[in-house]
C-alpha cells in the first residue's frame, strides 16, 4: 500500500500531509480550501480527505461535496 501511495503522490504531484487535523473543507466552482487544526488553511485545485467514517462528524464540509 505504501509504494501505491507514494506513486500516487509522484504521478500526481501533491503534497502528502499525514496526521493533520482538519477542520473543514470548503468547495466551490473557484477552487477547494482545507482549515487545518492550527489555524492554517490550504487553497487547492483539488482535496482528499482520507478519514475513518467516524471522524467525518469533525469536519465542517461547507456545501455538499461533488459526485
Amino acid at each position: 500500500m505504501k509504494s501505491l501511495v507514494g506513486a500516487f503522490i509522484t504521478d500526481a504531484r501533491c503534497e502528502l500531509m499525514l496526521s493533520m487535523p482538519v477542520i473543514g473543507v470548503k468547495w466551490s466552482e473557484s477552487g477547494r480550501s482545507v482549515e487545518l487544526g492550527q489555524g492554517r488553511r490550504l487553497e487547492a485545485h483539488a482535496v482528499v480527505v482520507a478519514t475513518p467514517a467516524s471522524v467525518w462528524k469533525t469536519i465542517r464540509f461547507s456545501t455538499t461535496l461533488p459526485n
